[in-house]
Parts: structure tokens; sequence; C-alpha cells
């Protein structure tokens, strides 16, 4: 178990998180966020075309695996 130290905001005092959860919450984000441009892309009709690109930028487009991951979740779509 490889574990992080982290300083909680406030607190001088540091605590040990283990590297397995912190990678689980970023990926439980990264989803949520490629839902949610998956839900905008429907509301405005840009996935109805099937040669729609969608271009991810900002520091979540630095993440490992971020395009491959939005890749499978916004189908019919290019992620760039």
């Amino acid at each position: 178990m490889e574990a992080v130290p982290i300083s909680p905001v406030g607190s001088s005092a540091n605590i040990e998180i283990r590297r397995r959860d912190i990678c689980q919450l970023m990926r439980e984000r990264a989803v949520e966020l490629i839902r949610l441009v998956d839900l905008k892309l429907q509301d405005g009709g840009l996935k109805e075309n099937p040669n729609s690109l969608v271009y991810i930028t900002g520091g979540a487009s630095q993440l490992p695996g971020f395009y491959e991951m939005a890749e499978q979740f916004i189908p019919n779509c290019q992620v760039r």
C-alpha cells in the first residue's frame, strides 16, 4: 500500500491517503466530467453529426488515459 502525504486546508497536520484511493476518486470525477460534456453535446444536437469533433482542453486533458476514457463515454464523436 503506497500512501501519499496530504496537508488538509486549514490544518498543519499531514494525513496519508492511499494512492489507489486518490486514483479511484480522480477516475470517478473524470467520468462525471465526461458524462456532463456528453449531456451538453446531446442538448445542443451536436451528437447527431457523425463527423463531430470534441476538443478537450484544460488540466483534465493532461491526465493519462483521459482521451481514451472520453472516447469510450462519448460515442459517435472524435475526441482530440
